[in-house]
């Protein structure tokens, strides 16, 4: 920690293109131990929309996706495998499908995000886009282990992203 910061907090704003945060940037955010977080995460764009509905992903939208949730765990998590039906020569290969959708992906890592950030992270998240389609969950996570200024940091999130869904479609 660099000197003169033991009184000061800071509030960081990741609005990113895409998929572009890695977890690695989250970590060195959570580790200050001074950052209120508020985090455009694209559920939809970078999560959801790389995994095919039969659980195919292509390599390199794996490795996307590992870097933006620091795990290759997502895979057990948001791809399911289940038995299939013998076929004609009695092999019964498992069927893989995505099990996941932008809401789904947004708790996973609300999940991830509060390994790292001591103060908390928001239950409540705004999701965001265009068409009704949700691209994007706008996210808060508190790095200040402090009770009460966790305390109070989330309860403003919570306040702040339930403004923002009001007279939005559900």
């Amino acid at each position: 920690m660099q000197p003169g910061w033991s009184k000061r907090r800071a509030v960081v704003f990741l609005d990113p293109c895409g998929s572009q945060v890695s977890w690695e940037t989250l970590e060195l955010l959570a580790k200050t131990e001074k950052v209120d977080l508020w985090y455009l995460f694209p559920a939809g764009l970078g999560v959801t929309r790389q995994i095919g509905k039969s659980g195919t992903v292509h390599e390199t939208h794996e490795a996307s996706v590992d870097r933006l949730l620091g795990t290759e765990e997502w895979r057990r998590v948001l791809i399911k495998t289940e038995e299939s039906s013998p076929d004609l020569f009695g092999v019964a290969p498992p069927r893989k499908f995505r099990d996941a959708n932008a809401d789904s992906v947004t708790k996973y890592m609300i999940e991830r995000m509060a390994l790292i950030f001591k103060g908390g992270v928001s239950d409540v998240w705004l999701p965001l886009g265009s068409d009704n389609i949700h691209k994007f969950s706008l996210l808060f996570a508190c790095a200040n282990p402090s009770p009460a200024a966790s305390k109070l940091a989330l309860k403003l999130a919570r306040a702040v992203m339930r403004s923002g869904s009001r007279g939005r479609p559900k």
